[in-house]
Formats: C-alpha cells, sequence, structure tokens
C-alpha cells in the first residue's frame, strides 16, 4: 500500500490486527508492528497534535503484530495492580518499560546543587536509549529554591531521586523535552514520525470509529473490525485476529456500549442491541483520582521573571525569536518543581485517623471490588513514602474563574491535587449517535472524606507561601482572596468552585477480576469477547503518585 491511501483502498485489506486510538498508546503499538499498518487519525485533525474532548470523536490504527506498553508510574501504588488481582502488574515490570521506552539527556553542568538534583542518573532507575527523550530543565526560574525550601520548612524534604520509586517530596521534575531542539517529546515524534515513510503505514485523514462489529452468534465475542466514518460515508475494516481499542478512557468505554457490551438498561435506553451484559460496565468506572485540582494565586515582587511578562507584545516577540534558536524561556518546560506530599504532612495524626475513621464507613456499603481499593487507600494515609497531594507551582497567573492579572505584575500560581481520592464517577453514551460525546460524572467530592483532604491541601499551599524563603518575595495572596480564606466555610466554597479536573482519569474499563467489577483481565482482554482488548493507562485502579 502506499503511504497515504482512500477509505475505499483502507477497506480492500484484511489486517491482522486493528488498534482503534493513535494516541500515547495507539502510537506506540503500531511503531512496534513490522508487517501491514494502517493510521487512521480522528476528523478535523491532519497532524497529531493537542486536542480537545470535544474535537476528537475517535482515532483508529489499523495494524499487524503484538506491541508493549510504556507507562510512567510511582513503586508505592503499582503494587496495588497486582494486589488487586493482576499478576504481572508490578514496580519491577514497569521499570524495565519505562527505561526501555527511554533516553535520559545528561544533567547541565550549570544546575546547581540548591536544586536537589541527583547528578549519578543511574541507568539502575533511567533509561538510555529509548525513543522518549527526557531532560532536566534548562532554564530555572528564581522562585524555584524559594518554594523547595520552603517546602523544606513544612517537613517536605527535597527528593533527589523520585525515579526509585519512592517520589515523595519536592522534586525537580524532567520533562518529555529533547534540550538539542527545544521541542517535545512524545509518541507522534518518538514512534510515529520515525516510521511514516514506511511501505507499510497508511495514514486516512478525517475519519472516526463508530463501532466494532462481531460475528453474530459467537460465544465467547468474535470481533471481526470496525466500522469507521469518513467524509460522512460509513466504511468497515476487517480484523483476521484482533480488535485493540486505545481511544481513551471517555471513548474507549463509549465505543464498547456504541457495539453493544455494557449496561443493558443504558443500550436499551439508546436503541443499541445488547451483545454482552458486562457486570463491571454497569458503572464502568471512572476513578475521579483522574486527580482533582484547585489553584491558587499570589502576586510576587516585580523583580522576579515570571511567564506574565509574555503579556508585553515586544517581550514575546523577542522570546518567539530567541526560541528559534533553542534559546530563551520558551526552550524548557515552565513549570520545573513537583511536590509530593504524605499526609502527615498535610494534617494532624488525629484528623488523618478521622480520614480513615470516614473511608471505613464508605466500605461497609461498598462493592466487593471498592471494598478493596479503598482498603488500601487507608493504609496508604499512614505510609510515609504514599503521596496524598501534588504540588505544581508554575511561574505566572494560572487562569481561574473569569480572574484577569494585572499588567505589569508578577505572579506565582500553584494547582494543587489530591492523589487517591475516594469518590467514583462513571462514563456512559449520552446517545447512539457516535459523534455525541458520552455523558461524564466525575461525582467529585461524593465522599466528604475527599472535601476534608483538599481543604486541609489549599491550607497547607496558603501556608506555603506564608513560609520563609518563599513569602519573602510575596506582595499579597490573589486567589482565593483573603475574604475567601478566612473561614473554612468560605475556602470550601472557593474550592466547589474552582475545582477542575487535572486530566488523568483512570479505571473507566477497570482491570480486575470480573468478580470484582472489571472489563479487562491481566492480558487487557474485555470479559466475555475472544479478541478484544482494551489497552491505554486507564484500565488500572489506584491512580499512580506521577505526571
Amino acid at each position: 500500500m502506499a503511504s497515504t491511501a482512500t477509505a475505499q483502498d483502507f477497506t480492500s485489506v484484511n489486517f491482522d490486527y486493528i488498534i482503534v486510538g493513535g494516541g500515547t498508546t495507539g502510537l506506540v503499538l503500531a511503531a512496534r508492528y513490522d508487517t501491514s499498518l494502517v493510521i487512521w487519525i480522528p476528523a478535523h485533525r491532519d497532524k497529531f497534535t493537542n486536542v480537545s474532548l470535544s474535537e476528537d470523536p475517535a482515532v483508529v490504527v489499523g495494524v499487524i503484530e503484538a506491541g508493549e506498553w510504556y507507562p510512567g508510574v510511582d513503586g508505592v501504588s503499582v503494587p496495588a495492580f497486582e494486589t488487586l488481582g493482576n499478576p504481572g502488574w508490578n514496580w519491577a515490570e514497569f521499570l524495565k518499560y519505562m527505561k526501555k521506552a527511554e533516553t535520559t539527556m545528561p544533567l547541565s553542568p550549570d544546575v546547581r546543587p540548591e536544586y536537589g538534583i541527583s547528578t549519578a542518573q543511574s541507568a539502575q532507575w533511567h533509561g538510555g536509549s529509548g525513543p522518549i527523550v527526557k531532560s532536566y530543565p534548562t532554564n530555572f526560574n528564581a522562585l524555584h529554591i524559594h518554594i523547595t525550601d520552603a517546602l523544606e520548612e513544612l517537613g517536605v524534604p527535597k527528593n533527589p531521586e523520585p525515579s526509585n520509586g519512592v517520589n515523595v517530596g519536592s522534586v525537580t521534575t524532567f520533562a518529555a523535552v529533547d534540550p538539542r531542539t527545544a521541542t517535545r517529546s512524545y509518541s507522534a515524534t518518538a514512534y510515529y514520525e520515525p516510521n511514516v515513510g514506511r511501505k507499510n503505514l497508511v495514514v486516512l485523514t478525517g475519519a472516526f470509529a463508530s463501532r466494532i462489529i462481531f460475528r453474530p452468534g459467537s460465544s465467547p465475542l468474535l470481533a471481526t473490525g470496525v466500522e469507521f466514518v469518513h467524509n460522512d460515508k460509513p466504511f468497515t475494516a476487517v480484523a483476521r485476529k484482533e480488535v485493540i481499542l486505545c481511544a481513551g478512557a471517555f471513548q474507549s468505554p463509549q465505543l464498547l456500549e456504541l457495539s453493544g457490551i455494557g449496561n443493558k438498561e443504558i443500550l436499551n435506553k439508546h436503541g443499541i442491541k445488547v451483545l454482552l451484559d458486562l457486570p463491571g460496565t454497569r458503572r464502568l468506572t471512572l476513578l475521579t483520582e483522574d486527580h482533582e485540582g484547585v489553584i491558587t494565586i499570589h502576586e510576587i515582587d516585580p523583580k522576579y521573571e515570571t511567564v506574565d511578562f509574555l503579556q508585553d507584545p515586544e517581550e514575546a516577540k523577542l522570546q518567539q525569536e530567541l526560541y528559534k534558536a533553542q534559546k530563551g524561556y520558551l526552550s524548557s518546560a515552565l513549570a520545573t518543581i513537583l511536590g509530593f506530599v504524605p499526609a502527615k504532612a498535610l494534617a494532624s495524626d488525629s484528623q488523618v485517623r478521622k480520614w480513615k475513621e470516614m473511608g471505613e464507613n464508605a466500605m461497609l456499603a461498598a462493592s466487593p471490588g471498592l471494598k478493596k481499593q479503598l482498603e488500601l487507600q487507608m493504609k496508604w494515609l499512614d505510609d510515609e513514602t504514599s503521596a496524598e497531594a501534588e504540588l505544581i507551582p508554575f511561574p505566572g497567573f494560572f487562569l481561574p474563574c473569569g480572574l484577569k492579572p494585572e499588567p505589569n505584575t508578577r505572579y506565582s500560581s500553584l494547582l494543587a491535587s489530591t492523589m487517591h481520592p475516594l469518590s467514583r464517577g462513571s462514563v456512559h453514551i449520552a446517545s447512539a449517535d457516535p459523534k455525541q460525546q458520552p455523558a461524564i460524572d466525575p461525582n467529585y467530592f461524593a465522599n466528604p472524606v475527599d472535601l476534608e483532604m483538599m481543604l486541609a491541601l489549599i491550607k497547607f499551599t496558603l501556608k506555603l507561601y506564608q513560609t520563609s524563603p518563599l513569602s519573602d518575595v510575596v506582595r499579597k495572596q490573589v486567589a482565593p482572596s483573603p475574604e475567601q480564606s478566612a473561614t473554612d466555610e468560605a475556602l470550601v466554597e472557593y474550592i466547589k468552585n474552582n475545582c477542575n479536573t487535572v486530566y488523568h482519569p483512570l479505571g473507566s474499563a477497570a482491570m480486575l477480576p470480573q468478580e470484582d467489577g472489571g472489563v479487562v483481565s491481566p492480558e487487557l482482554k474485555v470479559y466475555g469477547t475472544a479478541n478484544l482488548r482494551v489497552v491505554r493507562l486507564f484500565t488500572i485502579l489506584g491512580a499512580v503518585m506521577s505526571d
């Protein structure tokens, strides 16, 4: 086949494997096949760039042969995958594949020891020959050390080697940026672009998947192909061996339901023939361990350089010119710190005990599978190597709730996120029309423990900016305003009005034993099917302490 094709050309070939989804996982899988391969890019997109959910109904990749999965996670919550009934999903295996995927760039000799970075970069923890390039920032904001030193004052020490599986502490973080080109390193550049000239790679733009086709009367269900739409016309691609869904945390379960797999009551409501009433899809659990987050903002001394200076058109133009030479403020990651905070640093022992009691009460009405998850989460509250919160400082004004920055003013923002919420949400089809986005209910703060933990976290964040040396550069508190943080009740209202996703949804097609509400097996095969898999990080349960 040629490197580009029409939809008619595409349907003239029978593939061994069809991968639905051309994102992080789909492109990795596709690049590792050594025979026929096809990438289908979703409608309204001709390049692999960031696209919002509303613009991306589905992505499809058709392939032959098997592939591997590359996540990046911590060594505390990862063992939970195996504990919950998934043999082989452990830290040692994850570390092996993370290292396989990455090339770690050497640390610049200009990096100051105060940043608390390990200069060793041991091959035990870091890969050296993979396609994804990771590097430390080449530019450090002057607030960096102020923030890490203030965190240390509050019991969150610098962690020089978070890649060893214990990432609690303040971390000078790697970024997936190639410093040689000052460009992002990700699945498109690392896996797709190097293979785009292959004769067995075919691209069809403007197509999206609408349904998985199964052999009539088969038991277990045998997937035989995928229906897709191109230029408003339906087509069918045939798979001889397997269909693999990599369409994300929201659209993979949507495609399952559109194809007749799911809660029979929901399928009947939308006129979809029920092929498999899978118990786990009655909830298609979406963990709000998606990491809900709340932003706080402080005005700082104007002598400190932040991205706010890019509001000046002349300065913005200068930085764009510098970037062309891989220099300047835009040539490196802007957020250089991640703070991973254990429960003991957020609250008193008595408060943590209260959270555990509230969590244990929630177990009484929980399903067997959810009870196992909550039991693990209660243990993590006592584990000093387990982060219950993440802090992401940003050197500039990060827009919340309609506020706007003042001209000629410098700001420091911080996104505070809880790592292991107890609340659970859901995602289901809203219509039988595949172009309509699914109905997503994150169900934030349904469990009162989550709101109490977020309240403690925002109080911790405000205290951080009142702690030297960071407090020395603060001019005033902007968001929440002093009035919005004067009482717990006012601060809770601010949290509810400003809480948002941190874009880490998990569990919407859960990898669990079927009796515990699982949708896929440890081999990522959908229960009740012979050859349908769901492959992406969102299948796991027990949110990872990572970013």
